[in-house]
This record gives structure tokens, C-alpha cells and sequence, in this order.
């Protein structure tokens, strides 16, 4: 397979694919090229039929700060004549958790440390999500004048009903592990150390279950919750679309890059 980056590591072992995110010079930011290479070895673990559970996890003391917002300011002040690239970019994390919701097979997040923006709504996607202790998630983009993507509306919504999930994407505050296992956003909190032997356990598990059943498991699940989720997807990229165009996103983005408080005009 080509890659474009090698900021994804793929292995397997014992039936079970391992998707490795190793780009701490960037804080596991999800730029385009990783995004690409993350769902070409998705759907290589989907078709591998010797492949029978499926681990995103991350290497560094966090899973992910969410998209580059050094790429994504680049994209805002050349709008016009990159917005082919621009679609492709908004697209493409929807397309991620689409993939994981589709594939037949078991998929589970290991996360540490930091979880925000698109990498949290593509975590929301996978079937079961595996925490340490310092983990905490945030839907970063109101902060920076954005709406979510990665389907992070529609996954909150369907997990935890309209009014909390508003709460949640409205006011971009963090949540810690213990919030987050209140609320039923992740399966189970465990130390830090012990985060990849207790994933690779609970993956092995899995891998040895009835493999034909989880397939029809998770596709009763998808139509009984995901139904409708490639539609409000599309939807989602053409407000976010949208929002990348406003002032408030200029501001929000150069703000936090900056460092400092963003001074929206709601426009």
C-alpha cells in the first residue's frame, strides 16, 4: 500500500489490526495526508478477513489535539483558490467515522491524554472506547468559530440526547475521563500504564468471539442508531463550509494560534 505520510503505523497480531497515530511534533494532528493513510489501512483491516478486531490508538502523552490549524489557517486565507482542497478536507473526517461505523468488524479506541475537535467525533464513532485516567475530550471547534465535523453533533446526539449534547458542542469545555464514563461516552477508564495491555486484552477478546455475529450486531446498530448518518454528514460539510468562510473563523483560528481570547462580531 502507498503511503503518504508516515505518521500512521500498521501491525497485526493475534487477528487483531493496530492504526498507530505517531506525529508528536504536531501534537497527533489530523492533516490531510494522515487522514488519507488512516482510512486506507481502515479499510485494508475491513477487508483483511484474517482481521477480526480493529485498535486506533496513539503514540505520546496525547491521542490527539484534533485537525492542523496551521493547514486549516493556510486554507482560510487562500479560500477561493483552494476550495477544492477545502472540500476534500471538510469531507474527510466524516468519511472516517462513516468507515469505521461500516466496517463488520469490532473497533476500538485506545485514548490518553488529550482528545479534541475531529479526533474525539471519530473516537465517538468507534464501537468501544478504552480511556487512562488523564484523558479528557473537548468539542474544540466553537472555539475557533467552527462547527463540528466528524459527525460530532449527530454521534453526541444519538448517545446522549439533544440537551446534553448541545451543552457539549455549544460551550467547548473539557471533559474529564470520570465525566466522560458518567455520561456513556467511553467504556472504561484504566492507568495510563496500563492503557495498551488492557486495549490488546479487551481487542484479543473480541478477535476470539463469533466474528459473523458482531457483523450483524453492529449493522442492527447502525440501523437502529447511524441510520440516517450519511445525510446529516453531507449536511454538516456544507455548514461547516460555511463557517470557514466567516470572520469569526479567521479570528477564532488566528486567536488560538496567537494565544490569546478570540473577539467574535457573529459574523
Amino acid at each position: 500500500m502507498e503511503r503518504l505520510t508516515d505518521r500512521i503505523h500498521y501491525h497485526t497480531e493475534n487477528h487483531v489490526a493496530y492504526l498507530t497515530i505517531d506525529y508528536p511534533a504536531c501534537a497527533n494532528a489530523l492533516d490531510e495526508p494522515m487522514e488519507k493513510d488512516l482510512l486506507a489501512y481502515l479499510q485494508l483491516a475491513g477487508f483483511d478477513s484474517n482481521i477480526r478486531a480493529v485498535v486506533i490508538q496513539a503514540e505520546g502523552r496525547l491521542f490527539s489535539g484534533g485537525g492542523n490549524l496551521n493547514e486549516l489557517c493556510d486554507l482560510t486565507e487562500h479560500i477561493e483558490e483552494k476550495s477544492a482542497l477545502i472540500d476534500e478536507c471538510l469531507t474527510f473526517p466524516g468519511t472516517l467515522s462513516c468507515t469505521i461505523r461500516k466496517i463488520g468488524k469490532p473497533v476500538i479506541g485506545a485514548i490518553q491524554g488529550a482528545l479534541a475537535g475531529a479526533a474525539a467525533n471519530i473516537m465517538l464513532a468507534c464501537d468501544f472506547r478504552i480511556v487512562s485516567e488523564d484523558m479528557f475530550m473537548v468539542e474544540a471547534f466553537v472555539n475557533i468559530g467552527l462547527c463540528t465535523d466528524g459527525g460530532g453533533t449527530y454521534l453526541l446526539g444519538r448517545m446522549l440526547g439533544a440537551a446534553r449534547a448541545t451543552e457539549l458542542v455549544m460551550l467547548g469545555q473539557r471533559i474529564s475521563a470520570r465525566d466522560a464514563l458518567r455520561l456513556g461516552l467511553v467504556n472504561k477508564i484504566v492507568s495510563r500504564d496500563a492503557l495498551h495491555n488492557e486495549t490488546k486484552k479487551f481487542a484479543e477478546r473480541l478477535a476470539k468471539g463469533p466474528g459473523k455475529v458482531y457483523q450483524y450486531l453492529k449493522q442492527l446498530i447502525n440501523q437502529t442508531m447511524f441510520f440516517d448518518m450519511e445525510t446529516v454528514l453531507a449536511t454538516e460539510v456544507e455548514y461547516q463550509r460555511i463557517c470557514l468562510r466567516s470572520s469569526d473563523a479567521r479570528e477564532g483560528i488566528h486567536a488560538f494560534l496567537e494565544k490569546r481570547p478570540p473577539t467574535y462580531q457573529g459574523q
